[in-house]
């Protein structure tokens, strides 16, 4: 028996009693079995998008999943030309809304992203890329 889920939610299969029966004809007994079905991707948006164009020192970044993710940390983020650190988990916490710092290293062009596959929802799926955003740093 081959069953293909049609939505991301909960399959139930069902057997109605007699409705297979052995070599003395004795039927079965009902049967049932259920299976939560999940093929959502967690999608990410990273915000403020755009970042101001210039900066002169370190700016918090907000990740927002569409699905909540398990083993998100700091080291999941693409920072060039900047480091990032204070990883939290915001309201609601439930997975999804998370701030992070990121401090420039050097003047110009710090770009930050989240690659695609460095984090899984709780059904083992994997994410996709966020967007990217970046800023220009000047130090004062």
């Amino acid at each position: 028996l081959l069953v293909t889920p049609t939505d991301n939610d909960t399959v139930v299969v069902s057997l109605s009693s007699g409705v297979v029966h052995d070599k003395n004809g004795i039927g079965n007994a009902p049967a049932q079995f259920t299976i939560t079905f999940d093929s959502l991707l967690p999608h990410i948006a990273l915000s403020p998008d755009p970042l101001p164009a210039t900066t002169a020192s370190p700016f918090i970044v907000y990740a927002n999943f569409t699905v909540a993710v398990v083993n998100f940390s700091a080291s999941n983020v693409s920072a060039q030309n900047g480091t990032v650190s204070g990883l939290t988990e915001n309201a609601p916490n439930n997975g999804t809304n998370f701030a992070f710092t990121v401090t420039p290293t050097q003047a110009g062009t710090v770009t930050v992203s989240i690659p695609g596959g460095v984090t899984q929802s709780t059904a083992k799926n994997k994410n996709v890329p966020s967007n990217v955003i970046y800023t220009n740093f000047v130090p004062q």
